[in-house]
């Protein structure tokens, strides 16, 4: 049902920034990322400080293998919106984006970042979970896993045992190895 009102708004007024910005959101959750782009892309063409048009930007390249421009991207988004109500899911994707990247410190300090502003966000805890077992931090991993699924068990399985449409093959695999790493049983 978002695609064709997303789609609708865009034809109705090919200038609205926002519009853009949704129509790309819609297409991020098909895995459609070069799409993405020019969608976002022309949204801030029309305005260059909507925060919500940079952080599909960013999210949509991290998932797309370009991460580095992606936390860019995301962190711009963060900058230009403080207080916006998704900045958690924004940070959250930049631990993502580090943890995907291989780099796991980073990835623990970002994710350690979101859970200390957001305890109950259960994203963050599974990414935090993967990264530390990664390092060989496995008891640390473990407890954070603990928490990951305690949060949110439901969303641990739309995100962990069914693969998303949005997230590539490689980068589900390796989320799945740092997880198992953490002592998570399928």
């Amino acid at each position: 049902m978002a695609a064709p009102l997303a789609r609708r708004a865009v034809a109705l007024d090919g200038s609205d920034a926002e519009a853009r910005a949704c129509l790309a959101v819609v297409l991020m959750t098909r895995g459609d990322f070069n799409a993405v782009q020019i969608e976002a892309d022309r949204a801030l063409a029309v305005s260059p400080n909507l925060a919500h048009a940079h952080g599909v930007r960013g999210v949509g390249l991290m998932l797309a293998g370009e991460r580095e421009e992606g936390i860019r991207s995301l962190m711009n988004c963060v900058r230009l919106d403080p207080l916006d109500p998704l900045v958690s899911l924004r940070l959250s994707q930049v631990a993502l984006g580090h943890y995907f990247s291989r780099n796991y410190e980073p990835a623990v300090e970002a994710a350690k970042r979101v859970i200390q502003s957001y305890p109950d966000f259960p994203t963050s805890y599974r990414t935090l979970a993967a990264a530390l077992a990664q390092l060989g931090r496995l008891e640390e991993a473990k407890d954070a896993m603990a928490k990951a699924l305690a949060l949110a068990p439901r969303s641990f399985d739309m995100y962990v045992r069914d693969r998303p449409p949005w997230i590539r093959g490689e980068d589900h695999a390796h989320m799945l190895e740092g997880l198992r790493k953490a002592g998570w049983k399928e």
